[in-house]
């Protein structure tokens, strides 16, 4: 016997707000002016920029990889925070990813467009895993 789940209804999800959101015309910005996500998103957005050629190679290497490839969506791990301003408490309820390895991995089995994390971590694995999966270095610190 098939039991189905109900789902909430977005306007009871929005309560008093719904129609404020859901009926919004923006008066700023007209529809024209939009870039919509799309497989030419790089092209629309930064192809007439000043960018350097190397820039936009990787930036269409990151939009090119994982699940949401050329749909001119981004699903990016990030995991920087947490190394940074105290790791312990960050990763003490999944001790596994004090290891970097496991922290690519699991960009990878996500099917992440790119993992972004300190350049420690992605250098001591960047052997292994830089060829499958855009690495973005977080390179400022405090």
């Amino acid at each position: 016997m098939e039991t189905k789940t109900s789902r909430p209804d977005v306007m009871d999800l929005l309560g008093e707000k719904a129609v404020y959101y859901l009926e919004h015309i923006c008066k700023g910005i007209t529809k024209d002016q939009l870039i919509l996500p799309g497989k030419k998103f790089i092209d629309e957005s930064f192809g007439l920029s000043n960018r350097h050629p190397q820039v936009l190679r990787n930036l269409q290497q990151i939009y090119s990889t994982g699940r949401l490839a050329h749909t001119g969506y981004l699903n990016i791990l990030p995991v920087d925070q947490g190394i940074e301003h105290s790791a312990g408490a960050s990763f003490a309820p999944n001790p596994i990813y004090f290891n970097p390895e496991n922290i690519v991995s699991l960009a990878i089995e996500g099917s992440c467009n790119a993992v972004a994390s300190t350049f420690g971590v992605l250098a001591s694995v960047s052997r292994k895993y830089a060829h499958k999966i855009p690495f973005i270095v977080k390179i400022n610190h405090n």
